[in-house]
């Protein structure tokens, strides 16, 4: 049987998902999949963790009313659909594959954008009245921190959700690669830049410390998880050979703005995998018969 979302992604109006199909926790996560789609930017993962945490064999066994959430239609619609199978039907069918797979790509590069523009907007930001401010070192670090934060969590977000039950992998993976692309190309010290600045308003104090994203993301030797390696050491090797021109390109930019070598070897690695995944079988004899000569 293929994972929850590679059977929910098969999905049709003409030929339904079963609950018999699924154990509860696929059947939470299948439903988890619906709902999350009515939600601009929430991730499948993101969505209602309580919710997820809560549905087990023991509530199951529990009585029908104890479902229903009062003053709360989704979460309510969380429980019947995954312990009910009126309820699994009926959501099952109302979100085609194709539509799903689209509005994941939105969400992830619209997450992606919103981050960007953050950065690359300071030191500039927005106070309570609207009025822009210019930050000073010490705010513009913590929030190049917490921007990278967030990357670092939407990273890891979209690797469960899409990859690790086979969500349009490949698309999502070319989404996350032209965001490593757009990190490498964001080396440059921001802290640098605003002492530099002529600009009188500012905020904030000073300090020294990791002034880029590229300096927090891809430089640092003990960051664990290294970024967004472990999501795409997840994808097939079939993926992995479809983007193989992405990942030659972003190579040497890993060189240029000075990422760590553990993490340059590690990313080596992933290049020479989708190398060998574009190598056709014919081209595999021709190399062997070479060898013999």
């Amino acid at each position: 049987m293929g994972t929850p979302t590679e059977l929910f992604s098969n999905l049709s109006l003409q030929s339904p998902m079963t609950q018999t199909s699924f154990n509860l926790e696929q059947r939470a996560e299948a439903i988890r999949d619906v709902l999350s789609t009515f939600h601009r930017d929430t991730l499948p993962l993101e969505y209602r963790p309580e919710i997820f945490r809560s549905i087990g064999s023991e509530q199951a066994r529990r009585p029908e009313f104890e479902w229903t959430m009062p003053g709360d239609l989704e979460g309510t619609l969380f429980k019947w659909a995954t312990y009910k199978p009126q309820g699994f039907r009926f959501l099952s069918q109302i979100r085609s594959s194709e539509d799903s797979k689209l509005l994941f790509r939105q969400k992830v590069a619209r997450r992606l954008k919103v981050e960007f523009d953050a950065y690359d907007l300071l030191p500039e930001t927005r106070d309570d009245d609207g009025e822009a401010v210019i930050l000073g070192p010490q705010d513009v670090l913590a929030e190049i921190h917490r921007i990278a934060g967030r990357l670092q969590a939407l990273a890891v977000a979209v690797g469960t959700d899409a990859y690790q039950r086979r969500l349009d992998e490949e698309s999502v993976g070319h989404l996350l690669l032209d965001a490593m692309h757009q990190i490498c190309v964001r080396h440059e010290d921001k802290v640098a830049r605003l002492r530099r600045s002529k600009r009188r308003r500012t905020v904030g104090g000073g300090e020294e410390g990791e002034t880029s994203l590229v300096s927090i993301l891809l430089r640092r030797q003990d960051r664990q998880p290294a970024f967004m390696l472990g999501v795409l050491e997840g994808l097939s090797d079939r993926i992995l050979g479809r983007l193989h021109d992405e990942l030659d390109d972003i190579r040497p930019l890993l060189h240029v703005c000075g990422a760590n070598d553990n993490y340059q070897t590690m990313f080596a690695g992933l290049l020479d995998r989708s190398l060998q995944a574009t190598i056709t079988p014919a081209e595999l004899a021709d190399t062997d018969d070479s060898d013999e000569d």
